[in-house]
């Protein structure tokens, strides 16, 4: 900060040194189901602004392990609330290749002893990537794992009449988020009509 000041008053200017960055860093969708110590690939891409690919980029990343609790289970599961738990998982260094590519590869170790049934892992990857010249930048993502890996989502209005002929969706995605392949069975009943409607009365004295 630089401060002018004269008989007629002060200004305060900042004055920062700026450089325009010259490289971005994408990483990939998770494709996959994964499950609690499988191996988890990540991959990514460094590429420069002007569209090619940036080799031998360090990229430095840092692994670390949350839990929560999976709240689609059997009610016979008497969990109310898991204690967050930060664990260190894994750092590591990888350079990208010729065509700006890199992987990050880790096991998906889960807490010792802990009932997997109830629980899904979420792994956050922090990314911090540098060039040749010694610029960096980060970036960030989660990958969640459980041993009940898939969710069904549906949407279904609030009535639906036999008469509309509006689409119902449904599906299939992994915990992070991408569509899978899979049969889903849908069955519809009928509402049973009551024999006999009866009102209450209040008794008069």
């Amino acid at each position: 900060r630089m401060r002018i000041q004269t008989p007629a008053g002060m200004v305060v200017v900042q004055v920062e040194d700026y450089k325009r960055n010259s490289f971005k860093t994408e990483l990939f969708p998770v494709k996959e189901c994964y499950k609690p110590n499988d191996s988890i690939k990540l991959k990514g891409q460094v590429k420069a602004f002007s569209g090619y690919g940036l080799s031998q980029a360090r990229v430095i990343c840092h692994i670390t392990r949350t839990q929560t609790f999976a709240n689609n289970l059997n009610e016979s599961y008497n969990y109310r609330y898991i204690l967050p738990e930060l664990t260190e998982i894994k750092t590591d260094t990888v350079n990208t290749d010729e065509q700006g590519k890199f992987q990050i590869n880790f096991i998906a170790t889960p807490k010792e002893n802990a009932d997997l049934n109830i629980i899904i892992y979420t792994y956050s990857i922090n990314i911090d990537v540098t060039d040749a010249t010694g610029e960096t930048h980060s970036i960030n993502t989660v990958v969640k794992v459980a041993k009940n890996n898939l969710v069904l989502y549906a949407n279904f209005p609030v009535e639906y009449n036999i008469q509309d002929n509006g689409r119902i969706v449904i599906g299939i995605n992994n915990l992070n988020g991408q569509p899978q392949k899979g049969v889903i069975r849908v069955q519809v009943f009928s509402v049973p009509s009551p024999g006999k409607l009866v009102k209450r009365r209040e008794r008069q004295v």
